[in-house]
């Protein structure tokens, strides 16, 4: 159930109890997720400085009273960001700066204006909030695309041991299932990015289990070090676990200390949680170059079919896709924090088995295909 913040309530019992005893300092601050910042969406389209203002000393109210949900680095990125663009906007109209110190004790109210639900956080823009538009705006914000920046200390109270099948973990996995099984078949490889994801992971790998299907997940780092009993969960299941580097930034746009960073770090995280080496990577939106090969003593496993999934959120669009597309020795490209791809995905299954496909892990493919890869190259299909 959910209900607007009013003691900033989440409905699970230890995590308002930590907001309760905190409650001067409990709520959000305005933007907290990183550098798209919103606010400088408001600044571009509001011309008229009390405006700016209001807005402004609404976020500084609650940077004032709050700081539970925020890390430490969002919140001085927020403080710092943020006011040096309103100051300067509003600076030189004096009846604006007095309003704006008369709305920070007067606005109380916007707690109201968030939404803790289970799979994420809803922001509500009242009727010209930020524009003229004569509508409520809702934005939701699914907590796993901010979870690098929430504070662990409160989130990693949730009690997420529900939603691992405990009947099934008791099971032995092999690593590799036995290639005589697999002779004669058709074989995909489903790879999973961006993940994991509590919920939606989750789902997926007991709906495999069912199926006896093996996948590959393309794990950030900074989101499997929040969640490593579901890491070690997903791997003890059979599943390869792959990097997808520490938070998702383009390879091509970093220097060699900054793209070290994001691949070794991510590896010691992953290898800490699984205890295995961590042998592939995958280069966020596929983007690498020859020094990036070079200088990353990994293989890199791209995709041959794209499934769109980000953008169709649709589960029998993305079924309809992979079903029409797929072919012997593929590697599908899916995303585990959407809920639309684990059941599309689901559906594909179900199907192309019936048409005597099975669907392999990464390390399986390799075996089952004597397939020899190599650090420093790039793969995208194993035929």
């Amino acid at each position: 159930q959910s209900r607007a913040v009013e003691n900033a309530l989440t409905d699970k019992e230890s995590v308002d109890e930590a907001l309760k005893l905190e409650w001067e300092k409990n709520m959000l601050p305005g933007n907290y997720f990183g550098g798209e910042s919103a606010f400088y969406k408001y600044q571009a389209m509001e011309k008229d400085a009390w405006t700016v203002g209001m807005l402004f000393a609404r976020r500084i109210y609650m940077l004032n009273k709050t700081k539970i949900v925020a890390r430490d680095e969002a919140w001085e990125n927020y403080c710092s960001l943020h006011k040096d663009i309103i100051v300067d906007f509003i600076s030189e109209n004096k009846d604006s700066l007095e309003r704006v110190e008369k709305i920070k004790k007067e606005i109380e109210d916007n707690y109201d204006s968030i939404i803790f639900k289970d799979d994420g956080i809803d922001i509500i823009f009242e009727p010209h909030t930020i524009s003229d538009y004569d509508n409520e705006i809702v934005v939701s914000i699914d907590y796993n695309q901010v979870i690098g920046y929430l504070n662990g200390k409160y989130f990693n109270m949730q009690d997420t041991s529900k939603e691992i099948n405990t009947n099934v973990v008791s099971k032995k996995y092999d690593r590799i299932r036995p290639s005589k099984d697999f002779e004669n078949k058709k074989l995909i490889a489903l790879t999973f990015d961006d993940g994991p994801s509590y919920s939606n992971t989750t789902k997926l790998i007991n709906e495999l289990d069912k199926r006896d299907a093996r996948v590959t997940f393309f794990m950030l780092g900074q989101l499997a070090l929040r969640q490593k009993e579901l890491v070690k969960e997903v791997y003890d299941r059979g599943h390869t676990i792959g990097s997808h580097t520490y938070d998702h930034k383009n390879l091509k746009k970093l220097d060699l200390e900054q793209l070290k960073f994001e691949v070794d770090y991510t590896n010691e995280i992953l290898s800490d949680i699984t205890q295995d080496e961590v042998r592939f990577l995958r280069p966020p939106y596929g983007a690498y170059n020859k020094d990036i090969l070079d200088n990353v003593n990994m293989a890199f496993i791209l995709w041959n079919v794209d499934t769109l999934d980000w953008k169709l959120k649709d589960a029998q669009k993305v079924c309809d896709y992979i079903v029409k597309n797929a072919k012997d020795g593929d590697i599908i490209l899916l995303h585990d924090i959407h809920s639309t791809s684990i059941d599309g995905v689901i559906m594909a299954i179900d199907i192309l088995k019936n048409e005597g496909y099975e669907f392999v892990s990464l390390d399986e493919m390799l075996v089952y295909r004597n397939i020899s890869i190599q650090n420093n190259k790039a793969y995208r299909f194993f035929k």
